[in-house]
């Protein structure tokens, strides 16, 4: 109706007749490009695109009202603010997902620290992501039934996952999602891909704005709340995983030494970090330091919780790894075949556990020349991961890599590569 009639006018009146010009055409030519009225006539008429369906002019349109508004309001102003929004809206009408979630971490960012929190524009910018919570929940779903686990599409729906899940405040979740996709990324894409780089990056913010709530729970709970320790236990272990190694050391130290304080020397979360101070010493090579540790733990975890716990076994294991690094072969080898016979008794000859129990055993055979045990191993542990993990899972490659190693150098001693592989650190 509104183009028709402004059409007819056009026809009496003349083009230049001031009432042919649309509200837009006059703004600029009495107020001039800049002014904040002509820049809410253009965001009127991206929306009025939007609503018709020509995406694209309301995309190019509401980039520009944003770049004015930056220029002329400020980068903190609340009509600055409502253009990052629309052209959110935009990128996510067009499918350009990622675009429209960057855009709308940064509204949400800023919104939280201009108007607070509990303000209902705030509140409205959480609600969306609360949305996108559910999509990226339900795509990550998808994908791990429609690709598997370690697709490189599934790691990026968990890393999107891992971001909505900082945006809404919940960061230990965030933290513990985002190492899971490092973890996974470095072992199929290798740690040198642009997307692992990203990964770490990620995790990084991330420890950053956990290192905001430890010090938020210090401050409110105390040093030595069981909430307190728990979110240091958590900083420490990702501080391992960006390669922190003596920041977790010194981090865990102080953990337990409160924990031993609160807890005693006996509880298993005290165990738990004693643990994961050893594990944090071989990362610094301090092997001797960790061996001592390790062989503590184990003492007492048979003590505790008896020969046959999982968690007794992974500090067997441990202690076996230990022998290892300090080259007392012998051992090690001995350690880890009692630590394969109680696996396979009490969790399955199937479990993973079990299989890297014969991994650690077959690397042991080849330190100590005994290669056909070795590849004896090898060969059964990649049969059973082909048949549980498929063939291309990183586990199942990793033993592929060995056997074609056994191949190509038979007799000839392969370098010692050895790990702990256990899941040795863990969230409590």
């Amino acid at each position: 109706m509104y183009q028709r009639a402004l059409s007819e006018t056009r026809e009496q009146f003349g083009s230049e007749h001031p009432s042919t010009l649309s509200l837009l055409e006059l703004r600029k030519q009495v107020l001039g490009n800049d002014h904040p009225d002509t820049l809410i006539s253009m965001n009127n008429l991206a929306a009025g695109y939007a609503h018709i369906g020509r995406l694209q002019d309301a995309l190019k349109l509401d980039k520009q009202v944003l770049e004015l508004r930056k220029q002329v309001l400020g980068g903190d102003h609340t009509y600055t603010l409502m253009s990052m929004n629309n052209l959110a809206c935009d990128y996510s009408d067009l499918c350009q997902h990622q675009d429209a979630l960057k855009l709308d971490e940064q509204v949400l960012e800023l919104l939280k620290r201009l108007l607070g929190d509990d303000h209902p524009y705030t509140m409205i910018s959480m609600s969306q992501h609360q949305d996108a919570l559910k999509l990226n929940e339900e795509a990550l779903e998808l994908r791990r039934r429609v690709l598997g686990n370690n697709h490189p599409d599934t790691l990026i729906s968990m890393g999107n996952l891992a971001c909505d899940y900082s945006n809404l405040g919940q960061h230990h979740n965030a933290l513990k999602l985002h190492e899971q996709v490092l973890e996974l990324m470095e072992r199929v894409l290798g740690k040198d891909h642009p997307d692992t780089l990203m990964s770490m990056s990620r995790l990084a913010d991330a420890l950053k704005l956990y290192e905001e709530v430890l010090e938020l729970k210090r401050r409110v709970l105390g040093n030595e709340h069981p909430d307190t320790l728990e979110c240091m236990n958590n900083l420490a272990y990702n501080y391992s995983n960006l390669g922190q190694h003596q920041d977790a050391l010194t981090l865990d130290e102080k953990v337990l030494e409160w924990r031993m304080r609160v807890l005693g020397n006996e509880h298993p979360d005290t165990l738990e970090c004693m643990n994961n101070l050893a594990c944090y010493f071989t990362d610094l090579s301090q092997h001797h330091d960790a061996l001592t540790l390790d062989k503590k733990v184990l003492e007492l975890r048979k003590r505790v919780l008896g020969d046959d716990h999982p968690d007794t076994l992974m500090s067997m294991n441990n202690l076996a790894c230990d022998y290892s690094d300090l080259s007392q072969h012998h051992d090690a080898l001995k350690l880890h075949e009692e630590v394969l016979e109680l696996r396979k008794r009490v969790l399955g000859n199937d479990h993973p556990d079990t299989l890297s129990s014969m991994d650690h055993l077959a690397r042991e055979c080849v330190n100590l020349g005994r290669h056909q045990d070795a590849l004896k191993l090898d060969e059964e542990v990649l049969e059973l991961r082909r048949k549980i993990l498929g063939n291309d899972h990183p586990d199942t490659i990793y033993s592929s890599k060995w056997i074609f190693d056994h191949n190509i150098r038979e007799t000839i001693p392969c370098p010692l590569i050895h790990s702990r592989y256990d899941p040795c650190l863990a969230f409590i």
